[in-house]
């Protein structure tokens, strides 16, 4: 694969690596913001019937009522307890939730906590306890994910960046090959490789807007102009020399000479 050296370039595009954190970071607070209100809504009732399960003392005088929901998704409970304890009145309101169906044909009956009579549940809480446990790890992974993902996007994003300018500085035109160019929702995703110097062939991915393309460089459209440096990214280029300040002249005297090697 023929490399040619250039002039310096600029970059056309946002390199802000200031700008990219701060994005990432606004982002990434909505699954953590939802991963610290699950924890704080769910943990200390699962925490509080795993206790009394352990301990679980059966109030006599007891009356649970309330909604049980079961469906293919998600089984909640919402169940008011009243109940007496040597000569005082207790009131409860417990919302549990499994994931999945979770069908409970017991009669509901009310426990309180041994030496705590004010920390009460039912029995369908409790028989859900290995359910609620596991629902709630699952969704606490899930949230975690999020934000691991979204920083890892930002990493990206930020490497990327820097990659522009350090390219910009010390380019080379090659050609790359198009792998594809699916369109999905409002993005189309180019695909493409190019061979490194030392002869291995690496792969990248860009997102561009769907009238937004690639320089080719070949009728068929299988290959099109990419800025490297050394064994870096390459940045494909579209048809407009972004996101470098390639102007048309410019392009077609690089696309010229990568054709005639």
């Amino acid at each position: 694969m023929r490399i040619i050296p250039i002039r310096p370039l600029k970059v056309t595009e946002n390199t802000a690596t200031g700008s990219i954190v701060a994005i990432g970071f606004t982002i990434s607070l909505i699954p953590l913001a939802l991963l610290i209100l699950l924890f704080a809504l769910v943990y200390p009732g699962l925490f509080s019937d795993s206790q009394i399960a352990k301990n679980a003392v059966k109030v006599p005088q007891a009356t649970a009522h309330g909604d049980i929901v079961s469906t293919v998704v998600l089984s909640t409970a919402n169940l008011p307890i009243d109940y007496a304890m040597q000569g005082q009145k207790f009131k409860s309101q417990r919302w549990t939730f499994v994931f999945g169906e979770f069908h409970h044909e017991k009669p509901l009956q009310v426990y309180h906590l041994q030496g705590r009579p004010e920390i009460a549940t039912t029995n369908w809480a409790i028989d859900a306890l290995p359910l609620r446990w596991s629902t709630l790890w699952a969704f606490a992974i899930a949230f975690a994910f999020g934000v691991l993902l979204v920083w890892a996007l930002t990493a990206v994003a930020i490497h990327n960046a820097k990659s522009l300018r350090r390219t910009a500085s010390n380019p080379a035109a090659i050609e790359a090959a198009i792998l594809s160019g699916n369109q999905v929702k409002n993005n189309r995703y180019w695909n493409y490789s190019w061979q490194l110097p030392n002869g291995k062939t690496r792969k990248n991915l860009v997102a561009w807007s769907p009238e937004r393309k690639p320089y080719f460089t070949t009728a068929t459209e299988d290959r099109a102009l990419a800025i490297v440096c050394g064994n870096g990214l390459a940045h494909l280029v579209d048809a407009n020399g972004r996101p470098f300040d390639l102007g048309t002249s410019e392009l077609e005297a690089i696309a010229k000479q990568l054709q005639s090697a």
